[in-house]
């Protein structure tokens, strides 16, 4: 969900205030959040009950948070009948959500030594969005209170690598680098400074996507039949201040 303000008495009093084009630039912070998960199954060199132990000890669920920046290019057409506004707003930027981790350990009823190394990146973040808002009467038409929510396309980057190292194994659960389908929704406040110019503050829950492999092998194939299955889920929290040119 969205909120918007606007003021200029110029624009308030002209219905065009909130109806045509707009394009405009935005700059704020992301904290980001990766549910990732492991689930170990099969056995290594011997299928005896250390593999087993084994396996539990790593069936388990990690989160890899992050902040960092975020800015957008963004632009819209909306309309306004009455004290409803609606539109459609398109953007295109930058979120670089960037962390890792990394945890060895040492099952004590097998004595064998495990690594989980993990990482998730992204950069390209796009999104479409239908926003409707209202201009209440009351306040001389210089606020606009909005919802939106739509679609999102981000690039993402998202390793897990699940290794024994006492018997130089591991399996490439996930090493993927490519577009990701999801979802946004928010809310801010815009403030016309002038029929031209608006300033807004906004915030957006983004559901990023989510990835997985499912029977990943381990290498060297020929020496264990231990699979992993793995996924990835992704989500942010944007806060960002923007400014637009009404045209």
């Amino acid at each position: 969900m969205a909120i918007v303000l606007a003021a200029g008495s110029s624009r308030a009093a002209d219905d065009s205030a909130w109806s045509g084009p707009y394009t405009g630039v935005t700059a704020g912070a992301g904290i980001g959040k990766a549910d990732m998960s492991l689930n170990p199954t099969g056995t290594f060199i011997t299928g005896n009950a250390n593999d087993i132990a084994d396996g539990n000890f790593w069936r388990r669920k990690t989160d890899l948070d992050s902040a960092t920046f975020t800015g957008s290019l963004y632009g819209g057409y909306q309309v306004k009948r009455g004290g409803l506004v609606y539109g459609l707003e398109a953007e295109a930027g930058y979120l670089g959500l960037n962390e890792s981790s990394s945890v060895t350990a040492t099952v004590l009823t097998s004595g064998s030594t495990y690594r989980l190394d993990q990482k998730v990146e992204t950069d390209f973040f796009a999104g479409l969005r239908p926003r409707v808002g209202y201009v209440p009467e009351a306040l001389s038409g210089n606020l606009l209170l909005f919802a939106t929510g739509g679609v999102s396309l981000t690039h993402a980057r998202v390793d897990q690598k699940f290794t024994q190292t006492n018997v130089a194994y591991h399996s490439e659960g996930l090493s993927e680098d490519r577009l990701l389908l999801g979802w946004t929704a928010g809310g801010g406040l815009e403030y016309a400074l002038s029929k031209s110019w608006s300033l807004k503050a906004e915030y957006l829950y983004a559901y990023l996507g989510k990835v997985e492999k499912n029977g990943a092998k381990g290498v060297p194939a020929n020496v264990a039949g231990y699979t992993t299955d793995n996924d990835a889920e992704l989500t942010a929290h944007i806060i960002r201040v923007g400014t637009a040119w009404h045209f």
